[in-house]
């Protein structure tokens, strides 16, 4: 019988038996994430569930911290952004480099809540701009320099 998690029930099955699952997000998302790493991966389905209660406690502790989407908007989080990008480039090729990432992943998860997108808005933008990127002609890289798509001529 293949190994199953039963997302939001009482018990993860692992390999070495059933695991009781935490009632709280954060243990939640710590059980779902220490079986996923024993396993070297995780379904997509897992990967949807583990993914919406990241954004659910990335969300509720941003309110908390700074402030509800009426007091403070998106240009906040994406000003912060800025600076977590340098960060980040700065810490390739460094143990530091996967928490920048982190960073600059939660900072845009709370911009675009503070400018209205939920989830589901976000991911679809995110599959239109992948879909309208795949359409578009890219110049092979030659460097590590940011790559743009060509423009087309205007006249």
């Amino acid at each position: 019988m293949s190994e199953q998690i039963r997302i939001k029930r009482d018990f993860i099955r692992s390999n070495d038996g059933l695991i009781e699952m935490p009632k709280e997000t954060s243990g939640f998302i710590n059980a779902i994430l220490s079986v996923a790493q024993f396993r070297g991966s995780i379904t997509s389905e897992i990967w949807g569930h583990l993914h919406a209660c990241l954004l659910d406690a990335s969300w509720e502790w941003s309110q908390k911290t700074f402030g509800s989407v009426e007091y403070r908007g998106p240009k906040g989080p994406l000003l912060h952004l800025e600076k977590e990008v340098r960060e980040a480039v700065q810490a390739i090729g460094t143990p530091e480099l996967a928490e920048e990432l982190a960073d600059c992943q939660l900072l845009i998860w709370d911009a675009a809540r503070r400018a209205g997108l939920g989830p589901v808005e976000l991911l679809m933008e995110v599959w239109k701009k992948l879909q309208k990127n795949q359409k578009r002609h890219w110049p092979k890289p030659t460097t590590d320099q940011p790559v743009e798509h060509l423009r087309e001529d205007s006249k």
